[in-house]
């Protein structure tokens, strides 16, 4: 994994696992485009923040972003049929 200080914090991958875990990653993928830190690149269902606690999307989400500074691709990908979902890097 190369280091990038712009994107460093979201090379880590994250699994959800409830509902929760992925609002809480929608609202900080929010926060990363508004500070200019990731672009949305591509977009299906991505709440952008405004993802309930409580209850998983209705429809499955996939998103695209890309780091500002280095390129570094991400995907966001949730399975509503299967409840899960997570955030990882792009190879």
């Amino acid at each position: 994994m190369s280091k990038c200080s712009n994107c460093d914090l979201w090379q880590i991958p994250r699994g959800f696992q409830r509902a929760s875990d992925y609002a809480a990653t929608s609202v900080k993928l929010l926060e990363a485009i508004n500070r200019q830190v990731l672009t949305l690149v591509s977009d299906e269902n991505f709440e952008g923040g405004k993802a309930s606690n409580q209850n998983w999307p209705k429809h499955s989400v996939s998103a695209s972003f890309e780091c500002t500074k280095c390129g570094k691709g991400f995907a966001l990908v949730v399975d509503v049929d299967a409840c899960r979902g997570g955030f990882h890097t792009n190879p």
